[in-house]
């Protein structure tokens, strides 16, 4: 910011003339006595002319100095309207980058959303592959002869026969993959609900002994838990 400087300046033809005048008034002061009152009478117009000169250099310098502060205080508005400009711009940007940034998300989660879908598609296409049949249709028997079964009862028919047991298995640890696929949340858990529900609450009643028969004699506690943990929601 600029800051406008005063100066005044006697042209020096002037003040040759006031300092000459003064010294010949002095020196006729000192040798011409019977002159000394109109001397003096002098004396008290240039003070009265000394003091009118000085009140209109005094104006003229307060004429400056209104001009000066009316250029600051415009310089000051324009540099308060450019800063206000500059935060409205800046204002605006942030609304820009948080609109991009929540468009961005929005984005993120739909295509999130999409794959989760077409991971549980996929699951569903694995269990309806044809080279799934042979081993599903050995499952389903098992699971008929487990009917009126007492749990006791059930986990003998399964472990004596190695087709029975081996069908088993490879259904369990199918919906185990699922469930946990579930609760890491990496699959769409609504549409594998929707087809899977009835054969997973299912398969479990009838399976859990079992299943938990297998925690024992392998020492794994964690064994099945994520198709336990599903059934229990989905009940």
């Amino acid at each position: 910011m600029h800051v406008r400087e005063f100066s005044f300046r006697v042209p020096w033809g002037l003040g040759a003339f006031i300092l000459v005048t003064a010294a010949v008034l002095i020196v006729w002061y000192i040798y011409e006595p019977n002159h000394r009152s109109v001397l003096v009478y002098i004396a008290a117009v240039g003070t009265a002319v000394g003091a009118l000169f000085s009140v209109l250099i005094a104006m003229a310098v307060r004429s400056e100095q209104t001009v000066a502060l009316r250029e600051l205080r415009g310089t000051i508005e324009s540099q308060v309207q450019a800063q206000q400009g500059q935060v409205t711009a800046l204002t605006g940007l942030k609304e820009a980058l948080v609109a991009q940034g929540n468009a961005q998300e929005k984005r993120a989660a739909e295509r999130g959303e999409l794959i989760c879908l077409n991971e549980a598609f996929r699951l569903i296409r694995a269990w309806n592959d044809p080279a799934f049949f042979p081993m599903q249709t050995t499952f389903w028997t098992c699971l008929k002869e487990l009917d009126g079964k007492l749990p006791h009862q059930q986990v003998p028919i399964i472990v004596d026969n190695d087709d029975y047991r081996r069908a088993v298995n490879q259904t369990l640890n199918f919906f185990e993959m699922m469930a946990l696929a579930i609760n890491r949340k990496v699959v769409d858990e609504e549409t594998l609900k929707l087809f899977f529900r009835g054969v997973v609450t299912r398969c479990w009643a009838k399976l859990e002994a079992y299943a938990r028969s297998r925690r024992t004699d392998t020492g794994t506690p964690g064994l099945f838990v994520q198709i336990e943990h599903i059934c229990h929601n989905w009940r």
